[in-house]
């Protein structure tokens, strides 16, 4: 009787790691709603979906729902072109983690001049500041270089969208389509850009600390009718790589506070922009003596900015500089 006793404890011992084993198991699976599990069941196939897996997102996510993120979801061509033909094979785990970090937002709506303001989750782009991606007319996200995102899949915590490049955070031509009320500046940006090799490395550079001064249409019409113009297609290379020279600087700071930006001009000319006495002051020509200077925009403080990534700035300017 007793060794019959203890054959029946060993097997209702065995039944229940077996049963725990099987409860363990289910704990581990996502919900049906959830993140992980929508991502698997909608775009199981996909490199964005594999890579997924094997962040840790997955298990971040196995439970997550009603929560503000949208998922930005690259193409199997965009993981091609941004690590080679065998993508999934040469990505760390790190780059992993970092890679799929930068395509899970949480959102914020609560900014008025913005739609949708988007925060990684991941990686050195995590700072709390807003991320270059906007929502356009809630149907579409514009981001890096103009490249829309298109809604593929609403739920409950939010949207996932298919796009065609692996986004860039820290790139700030995507800023310009924040608004449509800077789209004559967006249209000169673009012009100069698509020329101009070395003003599109300093804008995607991470090492140099600049600032782009983004002007609103009105501000460019104006500017366009003091030079008897109406329309910045009727701007030359040279005159649209002066204007633009004018409103992109690199920044240093001199002493604690005193911030000094010096404007890329294209002459060899080096212009600048000084923080003192709580407003911008824009000196014409830092050569001479008598410094012709003019503050700009009295409202106009650091924390107009939009800070992207590393060491770069953007802020939202009325007027267009006339530095020369």
């Amino acid at each position: 009787m007793k060794k019959f006793a203890l054959r029946n404890l060993f097997f209702i011992m065995i039944a229940s790691v077996l049963m725990l084993s099987c409860s363990n198991d289910d704990d581990s699976a996502p919900s049906d709603d959830a993140i992980s599990s929508v991502m698997e069941k909608q775009y199981g196939n996909s490199t964005f979906a594999k890579l997924f897996k094997k962040s840790k997102f997955y298990s971040e996510f196995k439970d997550v729902k009603k929560q503000n993120y949208d998922i930005f979801i690259p193409s199997d061509q965009a993981f091609v072109d941004a690590f080679g033909q065998d993508a999934l094979d040469n990505i760390s785990q790190d780059d992993i983690n970092e890679v799929i970090g930068i395509h899970i937002v949480k959102i914020d709506e609560s900014d008025k001049n913005f739609s949708k303001k988007y925060y990684p989750t991941e990686g050195v782009y995590d700072s709390g500041k807003p991320v270059n991606m906007h929502l356009i007319n809630k149907n579409g996200v514009v981001y890096a270089d103009g490249v829309q995102a298109t809604p593929d899949l609403f739920s409950d915590y939010g949207t996932m969208y298919k796009v065609d490049k692996i986004l860039n955070p820290s790139n700030v031509l995507a800023v310009m389509a924040i608004d449509p009320d800077y789209s004559e500046f967006d249209a000169m940006m673009n012009k100069v850009l698509a020329k101009d090799n070395d003003l599109k490395s300093l804008l995607n550079s991470k090492n140099k600390p600049f600032t782009v001064f983004l002007a609103t249409n009105s501000a460019v019409n104006q500017y366009l009718k003091s030079i008897n113009k109406t329309s910045v297609d009727q701007l030359s290379e040279a005159e649209l790589k002066d204007i633009i020279g004018r409103h992109v600087a690199v920044s240093t700071v001199v002493g604690d506070s005193q911030k000094v930006m010096y404007f890329t001009n294209y002459k060899g000319e080096r212009s600048k922009l000084v923080y003192e006495d709580g407003g911008y002051v824009l000196y014409h020509d830092p050569n001479t003596v008598n410094q012709e200077n003019e503050t700009v925009n009295s409202s106009f403080t650091p924390g107009d900015a939009l800070k992207l990534g590393v060491g770069l700035e953007v802020k939202f300017v009325s007027k267009i500089f006339s530095l020369f």
